[in-house]
């Protein structure tokens, strides 16, 4: 009598994969890769340009706050002449020994002064003035004579291409 052993064996089992379900294996291994890739790639592009963002918001923020403390409590803004605009915004405070206060821009990074002193800059090389205006507007009836200050703002990130930019503008009236 003869014994198969059946048991063990398996007909028609095949034990290795044939080259053409490898080349589609690699193939779709490798798209998930570059998919993968791509989404991390486009990841890290976007915190690049939400920090430059943050930073010029920022850098824009601390500026235009020097301005905001210098016109608070002027006692008389010499520059620009009134109803004159300029791009040099020059301010006297009430009892300040560091008067005159001098904002202007030179090479596109906007600095401040306080009366002969060294200028200090308020922004920072990564940033660039576009503009830089104050107007001067004299008393009329009811409403006391004021500066409108507009500062305008741009960055682009040195890792990328991004740019951004900002703008801030309010009106600064004297106290009498």
């Amino acid at each position: 009598m003869k014994l198969l052993n059946s048991q063990f064996s398996i007909p028609n089992c095949r034990r290795a994969f044939t080259l053409v379900e490898v080349v589609i294996y690699i193939a779709i291994f490798s798209s998930m890769i570059l998919f993968i890739a791509a989404i991390v790639w486009r990841i890290g592009d976007s915190v690049t340009a939400n920090r430059g963002r943050t930073s010029l918001e920022t850098e824009a923020d601390f500026a235009f706050s020097k301005i905001r403390w210098a016109a608070s409590g002027v006692s008389t803004i010499d520059q620009p002449a009134v109803s004159a605009t300029s791009t040099t915004l020059q301010l006297t405070r009430y009892n300040f020994s560091g008067n005159p206060l001098l904002f202007q821009v030179i090479n596109g990074t906007l600095f401040m002064s306080r009366a002969s002193s060294t200028a200090i800059a308020l922004t920072s090389q990564n940033t660039r003035v576009v503009s830089f205006l104050a107007t001067h507007s004299p008393s009329v009836v009811s409403t006391p004579e004021s500066v409108q200050v507009i500062l305008v703002l741009s960055a682009s990130s040195s890792e990328s291409n991004v740019l951004a930019s900002t703008t801030l503008q309010s009106t600064f009236y004297l106290r009498k």
